[in-house]
């Protein structure tokens, strides 16, 4: 079966996009069991944390790999009380 892999788990922030890159090298690509026409999938919603790329080469042999994607929520910036000066 091909050799690869889509690399390491992936972190971001809540509203950060992310696109996933597998090699070019292969005849089909299923990205979470949805046939695709491209070695890539970009992230905007991470709503799901798991993504799956299944991959067939010329001579008909299939390999899988997955991901995982954490979106961390955004901080929320806190400067202080409110000031008053006169």
């Amino acid at each position: 079966s091909p050799k690869f892999e889509l690399g390491p788990d992936r972190e971001g922030c809540v509203n950060d996009s992310l696109k996933i890159t597998a090699q070019n090298s292969y005849v089909r690509y299923m990205w979470n069991n949805d046939p695709a026409d491209n070695n890539y999938f970009k992230i905007v919603d991470p709503s799901f944390p798991k993504y799956r790329l299944l991959v067939e080469d010329r001579n008909g042999c299939i390999a899988e790999d997955s991901v995982r994607y954490v979106a961390n929520p955004l901080p929320v910036p806190y400067l202080g009380e409110d000031l008053v000066k006169c």
